[in-house]
């Protein structure tokens, strides 16, 4: 091997290390895409969804639906955020007329998301908000 071709080849290795030190960096460096956390709807109370608010209704029966296939309040909870149309929840343990879940919907009489506030614990009961500017983001 003669001295122009040492050069040549020693010129093209440098250069194939210099490429792959630059690939290898340049790796370190790409920007993964991160997954939007998201929150553990309904898992208990203070949860997203389970926030422990309502906005009662007593104006329109078409408003508020008892849902029969919910047997805590876990399942109100989570019934309502599949159920595109469900702005709020709450789940009746202490009364007796209406014990069980209750999904809310706005209709063009009522806004299911207007004041004023009940807190259902209070009365111990369980509820929470889904779709209101308040809501979970559960949804």
């Amino acid at each position: 091997m003669n001295h122009q071709t040492f050069n040549f080849f020693l010129i093209v290795f440098v250069s194939i290390l210099l490429t792959l030190s630059i690939t290898i960096d340049a790796h370190k460096l790409r920007i993964k895409p991160t997954k939007p956390k998201c929150p553990t709807c309904c898992k208990s109370r203070g949860s997203p969804g389970w926030n422990d608010i309502i906005y009662p209704i007593y104006v329109d029966q078409n408003q508020t639906v008892q849902i029969d296939n919910a047997s805590t309040p876990h399942d109100c909870c989570n019934l309502c955020i599949a159920d595109p149309n469900c702005v709020s929840w709450y789940y009746n343990i202490v009364s007796t007329l209406f014990i069980g879940c209750h999904h809310q919907y706005n209709t063009s009489t009522v806004d299911a998301c207007s004041p004023p506030l009940y807190i259902p614990s209070e009365s111990g009961d369980e509820g929470g908000v889904i779709r209101c500017n308040d809501g979970s983001n559960c949804n």
